[in-house]
């Protein structure tokens, strides 16, 4: 006679010794003759598992409300698992055993030899490396294991994890990694990467998002070598976290690519939109010059981030300017990690959709605050009897400064539109000045006052000029200069052609119509005598 049933009742409990300790508590053990169990809790009770795995370095704990196994296969329904001796990709090479903590809770959980699958309503938690608290929340979660070598029971599978995928859609805190969700997650240990994907048929987790110190980048696809920091994404846009800010901007992009380039970390675009405001800047290609150890803090995770790490007494200072792109597109969200730009391919400046400027290439250098602009065209609202012309100023190169100011030498200037102009005005030396005043701003936090310097516009000034005609006729020029708001708009009452003021027309009801026009001249001894009455 064989028993097809065996069953245990009443404060059942169990060890079960082999190469792993197993050990078990519940109220009824049934335990049937194809070798398959089932532990069950008391009513409003829940069993408990509880293991030390060989060497006595690993173990777990998992309670539940019911756990089925059958040969190489646990079941659990509820359970609710703490995991020691874990090792995921971001808390890899971690030597602190809290970073090698695990708690995972589910509707149900399935393990076999080689993956731990979780369902409905799945949370893990834990540390990383550096001890920052990170979880993940998705609707399914499974955990695959290293390479098996031998005879491994069902429990053993818990600390021979090294990959992770979550789908369904998910939702991550990954300490400075910040906030990330979407419709699937993969990290592997093998590869030391993260892989964040979108849900194209979910409007919720249509793209993968990170959320972190205020910015927020988005697109169906991001990948992060975890130990460089580097990143790669498909079509994609980064933004200001609080769209609705004064400050808010947008950076899209077709594609992101990391280059590697020796201990230089550089991030290539592929048809940027910087929009900040009202302004934009776009170009064909756009490479970034990132600070390693800045931008590892940023997307590292694991062991790469030295925290150990001292700050070169003899590094230059960083992000010393500029802190704009034509005055008006900020760069400090990115400042912190930024080094270097450079934007390549019809490079385009904007103001209400208005092209205000354009070229071939531009460069700046954040921490020298220095750089060059390619064969750029910018064109300004030139106001003359009446009338508002569009004066295009043309250069080789231009090269803007530490305080915003563009310089170009050898420029042309013209307000023909034909193709071939019929007049250039060939100007010595081209500026644009920004132009500062200082304002009394109340600090919502204390009450107190404060002066701010902000910028209240452009002075523009073109000096050594001529104008050539078709053929040898040239003429010479006084200097042409004028005060332009933050948009790059003259104003035309204070505009000057030398030492004239251009006249303005106008109507009053004792002289009638009238035209009225000012110069300034030094007018030398005799305003000296007249000092003198």
């Amino acid at each position: 006679y064989a028993p097809t049933l065996a069953v245990a009742a009443g404060e059942v409990h169990f060890e079960l010794v082999q190469e792993a300790t197993l050990v078990g508590d519940g109220e009824r053990l049934e335990l049937y003759a194809d070798g398959s169990g089932r532990l069950l809790p008391a009513r409003g009770e829940r069993v408990h598992l509880r293991g030390d795995l060989p060497g006595g370095k690993q173990r777990f704990r998992l309670s539940a409300e019911q756990v089925d196994f059958a040969g190489e296969r646990l079941t659990a329904l509820g359970p609710v698992a703490d995991i020691e001796g874990l090792e995921l990709a971001w808390s890899s090479g971690a030597t602190d055993l809290d970073a090698r903590k695990l708690r995972a809770v589910a509707g149900y959980l399935t393990c076999d030899r080689s993956s731990i699958l979780l369902n409905d309503g799945v949370y893990l938690g834990g540390k990383t490396a550096d001890l920052e608290d990170w979880s993940l929340d998705a609707e399914h979660v499974q955990l695959q294991s290293a390479p098996i070598e031998g005879d491994v029971s069902a429990a053993e599978l818990v600390t021979l994890v090294q990959d992770l995928v979550a789908w369904g859609g998910f939702t991550a805190r990954l300490g400075t990694l910040g906030l990330v969700r979407g419709g699937v997650l993969e990290l592997s240990n093998s590869h030391r990467s993260l892989s964040i994907q979108g849900d194209p048929t979910s409007p919720l987790t249509r793209d993968a998002v990170i959320d972190r110190a205020g910015t927020v980048w988005a697109s169906p696809r991001f990948d992060i070598a975890l130990d460089t920091g580097y990143l790669r994404s498909d079509a994609g846009r980064a933004s200001s976290a609080d769209p609705g800010a004064p400050d808010s901007w947008t950076l899209q992009y077709d594609a992101l690519e990391p280059l590697p380039m020796g201990d230089q970390t550089v991030l290539a675009l592929r048809q940027p939109v910087w929009t900040n405001g009202d302004a934009e800047v776009r170009a064909n290609w756009a490479m970034l010059w990132l600070d390693a150890a800045e931008w590892r803090k940023a997307t590292a995770l694991g062991s790469s981030r030295d925290k150990t790490r001292r700050p070169d007494p003899d590094a230059p200072r960083r992000s010393r300017g500029p802190r704009s792109m034509f005055g008006k597109l900020n760069l400090d969200a990115i400042g912190p990690w930024l080094h270097e730009l450079y934007l390549d391919g019809n490079v385009e400046y904007r103001v209400h959709g208005e092209r205000k400027a354009a070229g071939e290439g531009m460069y700046l250098d954040l921490v020298e605050g220095n750089g060059w602009l390619l064969k750029f065209v910018v064109d300004v609202d030139f106001p003359i009897f009446g009338r508002t012309y569009q004066l295009k100023v043309q250069a080789e190169w231009m090269r803007p400064s530490l305080d915003g100011t563009l310089l170009a030498n050898g420029a042309v200037a013209t307000t023909c539109a034909h193709d071939v102009p019929h007049f250039v005005i060939k100007i010595g030396s081209f500026t644009v000045a920004p132009r500062f005043k200082d304002e009394i701003v109340v600090d919502k936090r204390t009450g107190e006052e404060h002066s701010v310097r902000k910028r209240d516009g452009w002075d523009l000034s073109l000096d050594d000029n001529s104008i050539q005609f078709i053929g040898a006729l040239a003429l010479p020029l006084p200097r042409i200069a004028g005060p332009m708001n933050n948009d790059f708009e003259f104003d035309k009452d204070a505009f000057t052609v030398g030492n004239f003021r251009l006249p303005s027309f106008g109507q009053d009801s004792k002289f009638g119509t009238f035209i009225s026009a000012s110069v300034t001249r030094d007018i030398g001894y005799l305003g000296r005598q007249f000092h003198l009455l």
